[in-house]
């Protein structure tokens, strides 16, 4: 008797697992809905416009002597690539180095392939902009870019 007893709580235990799981796909479904991999690289001329002017802000096109040193937020490069935002890049799986301009380039795209769409940055003006202030700073109306 203890024998069968043992077998109805498995059984009983077993259907739970298989309706919980089944619960959990559409909340899964709906957690993983706008999850994109920011891995691919964007050809468009919208982000190289984007990036040309990003490089032109952060550093004039690379005429600023400044931007060759260590900023004191420990921006680096001409792009003046902060460690937030490399630690983003980490994140999304973009590989980049703040000292090569063309590894900084596909990784800006990349970037912004990836938060641009979800943030609706749609100019390269907007992207520049997202860019400089991150996405919870771009969300925020109140702040401008004075050039």
């Amino acid at each position: 008797m203890k024998r069968d007893t043992k077998e109805q709580i498995k059984g009983f235990v077993l259907c739970l697992e298989i309706i919980a799981l089944f619960m959990l796909v559409p909340i899964l479904a709906r957690a993983c809905r706008d999850w994109r991999p920011a891995t691919a690289e964007p050809d468009s001329d919208l982000f190289a416009q984007a990036v040309q002017v990003i490089h032109h802000r952060e550093s004039r096109s690379g005429a600023d002597p400044r931007c060759r040193q260590t900023g004191p937020c420990g921006e680096i490069g001409e792009y003046q690539m902060t460690p937030i935002w490399l630690a983003d890049c980490a994140r999304l799986g973009i590989d980049v180095d703040p000292l090569d301009n063309e590894s900084c380039r596909r990784a800006i795209r990349a970037w912004l392939a990836y938060y641009a769409p979800r943030l609706g940055a749609e100019t390269p003006e907007h992207m520049a902009e997202l860019y400089r202030r991150g996405p919870s700073g771009y969300r925020r109306k109140d702040v401008r870019h004075e050039d």
